[in-house]
């Protein structure tokens, strides 16, 4: 059993999407804000000094989103577990969407 927070607001793609449509954009406040959620969950998954995860799936519809605008990492179905032995986690998840062009 997987027992997960509620998060009211729903995800970062939803919100960047009714943004869009109402011409209501994030302040630049607010995007530092959100960033440094970002940062702060990346940080956590690799807190462990033997065994960090790679989430290998980051995109807005993966940031979740509570009634107080704290952004949660979420969807964690392609992670894995990158120890010292493999350090280089060499692998490729499908999301071209938000791939560099080259």
């Amino acid at each position: 059993m997987i027992i997960m927070e509620y998060c009211k607001l729903g995800d970062l793609e939803k919100e960047i999407m009714d943004r869009r449509k109402s011409k209501k954009y994030f302040k630049e406040s607010k995007i530092w804000h959100m960033w440094m959620y970002i940062v702060l969950a990346i940080h956590e998954l690799n807190r462990d000094k033997k065994n960090k995860i790679c989430h290998r799936g980051i995109t807005p519809d993966n940031i979740l989103i509570d009634e107080d605008f704290v952004l949660k990492l979420g969807d964690f179905g392609h992670s894995k577990i990158v120890n010292h032995d493999n350090s280089f986690a060499m692998t490729k998840i499908n999301a071209s969407k938000y791939m560099a062009p080259e």
